[in-house]
């Protein structure tokens, strides 16, 4: 499998935080971002300079095709605070952000990244009545295949609730793709991709089943 190269996360929404081979952080971290409610308030999504609470985060592939490709590594994270969306149909919504974060390969078939749980600063807004806390959500590695033919991408991803928890601090997650028809040309357009992830064997078919690829997701806090 291939690795697209770090120079183009360049193209996403920001960098986050790289790592030397010893694990200590380099300095790429944005300084911020700004969300605007329905009432035109302001949130200012500021991004801690020296985070303390690292996660590996790692995604391993079995009979996996060679072409398919990893493009990005992405930490996402929600506040506690609900802001209005539509105020004639009273509709909230909770602060998120997503950091991309680079990564690397570890060997053939497994990569690697690190995520860090205070990433976003919590911060006390003057139309809020309490502080508005942040914390990690879900991490998302997102695979396609090079050259593209059949317009998707593999969403492996992996949240911090409960339904993939194996202990404190500790998630994991194996599911499955399929190489069965894998890259069939599609008459689809770049506007209007297929997103796919890892499921259950149980969801594929008798052929489908036979070609499958396996993904293991694990996010570990350090």
């Amino acid at each position: 499998m291939k690795l697209i190269p770090s120079t183009l996360f360049g193209l996403f929404l920001a960098a986050a935080l790289s790592t030397t081979a010893q694990g200590k952080p380099m300095r790429s971290i944005p300084i911020g971002d700004v969300w605007k409610d329905a009432d035109g308030n302001e949130y200012s999504i500021d991004f801690n300079q020296n985070p303390q609470q690292p996660y590996d985060f790692s995604v391993t592939l079995k009979d996996e095709p060679d072409n398919l490709v990893l493009t990005s590594v992405s930490a996402h994270y929600t506040s506690d605070c609900s802001v209005p969306t539509n105020k004639s149909a009273g509709t909230y919504t909770k602060l998120k952000e997503i950091i991309h974060v680079p990564f690397e390969q570890t060997d053939p078939h497994s990569y690697h990244a690190v995520v860090y749980n205070d990433a976003i600063l919590n911060q006390r807004y003057p139309h809020m009545d309490k502080e508005c806390k942040w914390h990690l959500s879900l991490v998302m590695a997102r695979f396609q295949p090079q050259p593209n033919l059949s317009n998707v991408v593999y969403d492996a991803d992996i949240g911090t609730d409960t339904s993939n928890k194996v202990s404190d601090g500790y998630w994991r997650y194996v599911g499955y793709i399929t190489r069965y028809r894998y890259n069939d040309p599609t008459s689809r357009t770049m506007n209007d991709i297929l997103r796919l992830g890892p499921t259950l064997k149980k969801n594929f078919g008798p052929i489908a089943q036979r070609q499958l690829v396996t993904m293991t997701i694990e996010l570990k806090r350090r």
